[in-house]
């Protein structure tokens, strides 16, 4: 049975509008779950750009910028910097020098730093490490196989592997002092020698 109440027209479902507040307040509780969700990631002590992982060193076989061979099963022990960078790419030439001064000054303390220049012609990585003294050697990806296999969305990316093991990963362009970081977090170093 239905009951009509006398001079009561509902308004049509179509034409009901949220009042403005209630769309304020949806929108302030909505931002708020947001950003509580961003929150729980914590900041790496080496900065924003800085995150950790725990993954396998990717297998790949190619040759380096000398055009002498490569295989990363040679790479798989120790500390090891691996910085992907090209020619072409503004924030790379940026950094460049950070990472020469960087990897010199880490020689003795066995720590290894090796290039993986993408989607590059050989000519010009070759002038740009001459340019900026790059101390160390650098694989030729042109067709971008090893940085996809290191899970690279863009030039510069930084990563330190332990032991064959990835463990950190530096987002974009980076200096001196990060890399000093998320080295001497994975890779104290070593205790300083007795004078005579």
């Amino acid at each position: 049975m239905n009951f009509v109440i006398s001079g009561f027209r509902p308004y049509p479902l179509k034409h009901r509008r949220i009042p403005s507040i209630f769309r304020s307040v949806i929108f302030f509780i909505a931002l708020t779950l947001f950003a509580t969700a961003c929150s729980t990631s914590e900041t790496h002590a080496c900065g924003a750009q800085v995150s950790a992982t725990n993954r396998p060193l990717p297998d790949f076989q190619g040759t380096l910028l000398d055009t002498s061979a490569f295989d990363t099963a040679e790479w798989r022990t120790g500390t090891l910097l691996v910085n992907v960078w090209g020619s072409w790419c503004a924030p790379c030439i940026r950094e460049a020098p950070h990472l020469a001064q960087t990897a010199n000054s880490m020689a003795e303390e066995n720590v290894r730093f090796l290039g993986v220049d993408i989607k590059d012609n050989r000519p010009a990585a070759q002038q740009f490490e001459e340019r900026y003294s790059i101390p160390y050697p650098s694989v030729f990806d042109d067709a971008g196989a090893f940085a996809a296999g290191l899970r690279v969305i863009a030039p510069p990316t930084t990563f330190l592997v332990q032991d064959g093991t990835v463990r950190t990963v530096i987002m974009g362009e980076t200096d001196s002092s990060t890399i000093a970081c998320v080295v001497r977090q994975i890779s104290p170093p070593p205790p300083a020698k007795d004078p005579l």
